[in-house]
């Protein structure tokens, strides 16, 4: 009888459990997805840098905006800014 109770009682705390680990497989992916984002938008700052460089010797300020792809991809975007001078 006490076996049975503990069986049961593990088969509860199993389920309880899965919440948590989804929950935080969510803030994983979201964490992923925001260095993804982050990565994509100096990139982008990089050939906008890369593609402005007229004169010699000029100084360039180039800008670009990324939006973070998931959950919060609707109200979250990473900026990035650079200052490039032209050799």
């Amino acid at each position: 009888m006490k076996r049975d109770r503990q069986r049961g009682q593990a088969a509860i705390e199993l389920v309880a459990c899965i919440p948590i680990v989804i929950a935080a497989a969510l803030m994983g992916w979201q964490l992923a997805a925001v260095a993804w984002a982050g990565i994509r938008a100096e990139e982008e700052v990089r050939r906008a840098g890369i593609a402005a460089t007229g004169r010699p010797g000029s100084l360039v300020v180039v800008t670009g905006e990324v939006a973070v792809p998931g959950v919060l991809g609707r109200s979250l975007e990473i900026r990035s800014r650079g200052v490039v001078r032209a050799p």
